[in-house]
């Protein structure tokens, strides 16, 4: 894998210098003399192994976090040391709040999201379909209705994954969270879609359901995006 960049850094003698430096053998070790507390993490439930929660301990803890994140702007995880006067790369997040970000006890959100995972390829009994006769006009008229579902599923998947790089790095347990969201829904979409294969194939798609389905998108919030698509569109979803 190639890409082209915009800057040419055969032509930077400072970089030049410092690769020459390491080539020597004249590494930083700086990061040595990084004084940092002593903390104690340890299993609360042995059973359920080492969990987020388990180390919210000290400058780790999203209690110690300040309420708006001014001095990371880059990709440092919560109770990393961020070195004085470095040139940290300034990612734009523009959601830096506590109470606008954090959610009440989404570390456990976590552990569950992935802990509870199923497989489309192997978890469901694709082997049994050969055993149902479907009639024609009812297998396309489904194979519709998961083309549908693919585009609805295919939104559900983008809103998530939209809003995850606004967030500051410090809430990493929310990105996490709501990755775990994207990926779920990119699951559904793939359990439909193989569905459909499987079948008699993917069918028209829907131009009127698309441009409702892209108005969640362009939601000015995460929350009012949120109350689209699981309000409206999965209770759309539902009551077909």
């Amino acid at each position: 894998m190639s890409y082209y960049g915009t800057n040419d850094f055969s032509d930077n003698s400072d970089f030049n210098l410092r690769i020459r430096d390491i080539k020597k053998g004249n590494l930083d070790f700086a990061w040595l003399d990084d004084a940092r507390e002593t903390i104690e993490v340890r299993r609360r439930d042995a059973r359920r192994g080492l969990t987020i929660e388990d180390c919210e301990i000290g400058p780790y803890s999203i209690e110690n976090t300040p309420e708006v994140v001014r001095e990371n702007r880059g990709l440092a995880p919560r109770g990393a040391i961020l070195a004085a006067g470095s040139e940290q790369p300034d990612l734009g997040p523009s959601l830096n709040k506590k109470t606008d970000v954090w959610g009440y006890r989404v570390q456990r959100y976590w552990e569950e999201a992935m802990s509870r995972q199923w497989n489309v390829t192997t978890d469901v009994p694709w082997q049994d379909m050969d055993k149902h006769e479907i009639p024609d006009e009812v297998e396309i008229a489904f194979c519709q209705l998961c083309t549908l579902l693919c585009e609805v599923e295919m939104i559900a998947t983008d809103l998530p994954a939209k809003w995850s790089h606004h967030m500051n790095s410090y809430f990493q347990e929310v990105k996490g969270f709501i990755a775990t969201q994207a990926i779920d829904e990119a699951r559904h979409a793939e359990v439909f879609r193989k569905r459909a294969l499987a079948g008699a194939g993917l069918y028209r798609a829907s131009v009127r359901g698309e441009h409702a389905l892209k108005g969640i998108l362009e939601a000015d919030s995460y929350s009012e995006g949120s109350v689209f698509l699981h309000v409206l569109g999965e209770g759309f979803i539902l009551t077909l």
